[in-house]
């Protein structure tokens, strides 16, 4: 992975974990076991696993010592302008080295000005690299997230876009799902309509040409990125930090997992895996069998038929994190 430090267009409003390939994925390696951290609280990444839907990833696990997180970078739908493949990829890897730069310096950062702090870095950034002025909202990055950190006896929730987070307290058998969308779900309607109906006339579609087909579309979506009146994600757009759909748990013993909109697939597309059982992924080898079983339902004989969407096969990414008390 490459790390760019340069000091965005004002138009649009825009600074000791290894970075290790994996099946083509992009993570930052976890701990083992925990970490006992403030109040008395341990924080244990059991699994953080990141796969690419076709050709690069665009998507990031990364976690610091008591922070994980998902990141699940926007593929571009105009020319890239900082990077030479992918500035979706670019963004998504530049925001996880920030928050393990400025989490490792300061682990209990405010919300607030953590993302301030990441936002601003990645503006500066940009606006070093970038090659010209974007055409449009479509040119610049963005990501939807999933964040969890335990904090001084708390824990943090947060989520940008369409990632989500799965968390049960110990003892309970029901599962609560956080995450609002930041009011994606109307844009991406759009496109599934779209995507549908090509789907029908054209039972046959290559992917590339069904993305070339919604591409005009993706591109009119592009524009209420970060906008009041319309969809809210990470970008380089201060204002978006504001819109993160965030909570905080009591402490106490907490299953959790983070998961992007590529492997919620299993339970919102194809209604196969039951978001509690995604709270039951705790191993690799279990990771590998859902993942397998991810792959197969897209691939399957009128799967964009009956179930339309912009990309057949999108990266899939998955962290399960337990949250102990010391008692």
């Amino acid at each position: 992975m490459r790390i760019y430090r340069s000091p965005i267009v004002a138009k649009y409003g825009m600074n000791t974990t290894t970075i290790i390939p994996d099946h083509q994925a992009t993570m930052t390696r976890p701990k083992a076991g925990g970490c006992l951290f403030y109040g008395g609280l341990m924080f244990n990444v059991r699994l953080a696993e990141t796969r690419p839907g076709a050709g690069m990833n665009e998507d990031v696990v990364g976690v610091s010592a008591a922070a994980a997180w998902v990141i699940d970078g926007a593929s571009g739908v105009g020319e890239n302008l900082v990077s030479a493949e992918s500035d979706a990829q670019w963004f998504a890897q530049r925001v996880d080295a920030e928050l393990r730069d400025l989490l490792t310096c300061e682990p209990a950062m405010p919300f607030g000005a953590l993302f301030g702090a990441v936002v601003d870095r990645c503006r500066s950034a940009y606006s070093g690299l970038v090659r010209r002025s974007p055409a449009g909202r479509h040119e610049l990055p963005s990501a939807a997230m999933a964040f969890v950190r335990a904090l001084p006896n708390k824990v943090e929730l947060a989520t940008f876009g369409d990632c989500d987070i799965l968390y049960r307290r110990r003892g309970d058998e029901a599962v609560a799902v956080h995450g609002d969308g930041g009011n994606i779900a109307p844009f991406e309607a759009r496109t599934k309509a779209l995507a549908c109906s090509l789907a029908a006339k054209h039972p046959g579609i290559l992917p590339d040409d069904l993305f070339q087909a919604l591409r005009p579309q993706l591109v009119a979506n592009r524009a209420f990125m970060n906008v009041d009146g319309g969809y809210w994600v990470l970008g380089l757009q201060p204002e978006a930090i504001a819109h993160a759909d965030r909570i905080e748990l009591p402490p106490d013993d907490w299953a959790i997992a983070l998961a992007s909109d590529g492997f919620l697939r299993l339970a919102d597309m194809f209604d196969h895996l039951g978001r509690s059982a995604m709270l039951g992924i705790e191993h690799r080898d279990q990771f590998e069998l859902c993942y397998a079983e991810l792959r197969r339902l897209e691939q399957a004989t009128r799967s964009l038929v009956d179930h339309p969407r912009v990309k057949i096969s999108d990266d899939a990414s998955f962290a399960r994190i337990d949250v102990h008390t010391s008692q």
